[in-house]
């Protein structure tokens, strides 16, 4: 009940000239607690599979997909960068990695030598996530 736009919703839902009435499903009490219709104190997971029971419906088993895009730019200079990012099933990018070794150096960029552009090299990625 702390996290606006979405807050917003409740409190306009319960103080409109007609309002709608409101439950909390909340472990703590909320700023919103004196509005609602209903407040329960308990964990929302345990909440919603006893009302899934209750209606006779199964809860669908959830499961996280998220993806890597990557791509090889050509820089203004001519070198080559690797970019790569985590996209999530709606196509909208997220934070994927927390780090990333590249040759056992931390770090999401490499300098290379010009030795190392010239020859056919190839390098140990790691990332951690």
């Amino acid at each position: 009940m702390r996290v606006h736009p979405a807050a917003e919703m409740a409190e306009i839902t319960a103080t409109r000239k007609y309002p709608g009435k409101i439950i909390i499903v909340n472990l703590q009490k909320t700023p919103l607690d004196n509005l609602a219709y209903m407040n329960i104190h308990c964990k929302i997971d345990d909440f919603f599979t006893i009302l899934m029971k209750k209606l006779d419906l199964e809860i669908p088993e959830f499961k996280l997909q998220r993806w890597i895009e990557a791509d090889l730019e050509v820089t203004k200079s001519g070198k080559e960068r690797l970019n790569i990012k985590g996209i999530t099933d709606h196509g909208q990018q997220y934070d994927l990695f927390k780090n990333v070794l590249i040759d056992g150096t931390s770090g999401y960029t490499k300098s290379l030598s010009e030795a190392e552009m010239k020859e056919d090299k190839t390098f140990d990625v790691k990332f951690n996530w």
